[in-house]
């Protein structure tokens, strides 16, 4: 019992001196100017879609987005400018998806024509990061960010028979550049030689996306902006 005990206490002055070691280098880099590293993403995308008013079709009656999920990767280039503000940029690759479902009813059969939209972004994050008082070797930090990003893919497909065949009767098209805001909220665990940042945010559309044509699939809505709930995590 007694070598246990001494086994014990021996790790538990090992761990103190090595938390005492990190402190005193995190008190050196905490307040760098200029931080730089790497960002991986997971999306859940969507669309905030305003129909034509009293617009009557005679087979479609409904239109519902579905979001999907999709992935992203960048880097990350911080810059502070205060104590506990820092300016950031994130040039990112985002690929986003969703499901627009029109329904269409004849006689007593629905069908679900299905539109599947796929989207591959370029964008940048530009944001401002607001950080709490560091305790122990962790901090918490608000965010608020616009987003300007290029569409190098940005449609939508109907398939007529989705299991038995590909075939595109019709493409939706969508505007190629698009703008965002963002807010979220992020939690940061501060290591001796690098920073692991977890953070939650949501995004919306300033720009409506849609362009529209002489289809029917179109003709119903007036407006289609981007949304977006994402989660990333950060090692600079």
């Amino acid at each position: 019992m007694q070598k246990i005990l001494q086994k014990i206490l021996t790790c538990w002055l090992l761990l103190y001196g090595i938390n005492g070691l990190a402190q005193i280098k995190l008190a050196s880099y905490e307040f760098k100017k200029v931080d730089r590293g790497f960002t991986f993403g997971i999306n859940r995308s969507g669309f905030t879609m305003q129909l034509v008013n009293n617009y009557q079709s005679d087979s479609i009656y409904a239109i519902v987005n579905t979001p999907k999920m999709g992935l992203e990767f960048g880097l990350i280039f911080s810059y502070r400018f205060y104590k506990s503000h820092k300016l950031s940029m994130t040039p990112m690759l985002s690929f986003a998806m969703s499901e627009l479902n029109y329904y269409t009813k004849t006689d007593s059969t629905v069908k679900n024509n299905l539109l599947i939209t796929d989207f591959v972004y370029i964008q940048n994050i530009i944001s401002v990061k607001i950080y709490s008082k560091r305790v122990n070797n962790s901090k918490t930090y608000l965010l608020l960010a616009c987003i300007p990003k290029y569409g190098y893919k940005a449609d939508a497909k109907y398939y007529e028979n989705k299991w038995k065949g590909t075939i595109y009767p019709y493409t939706m098209l969508f505007k190629k550049f698009d703008l965002s805001y963002e807010i979220g909220a992020g939690y940061t665990w501060l290591g001796v030689n690098n920073k692991l940042s977890v953070e939650i945010s949501f995004s919306t559309g300033l720009r409506n996306i849609l362009i529209k044509d002489a289809n029917e699939f179109t003709k119903m809505i007036n407006s289609l902006n981007t949304k977006s709930l994402t989660m990333r995590f950060y090692l600079e």
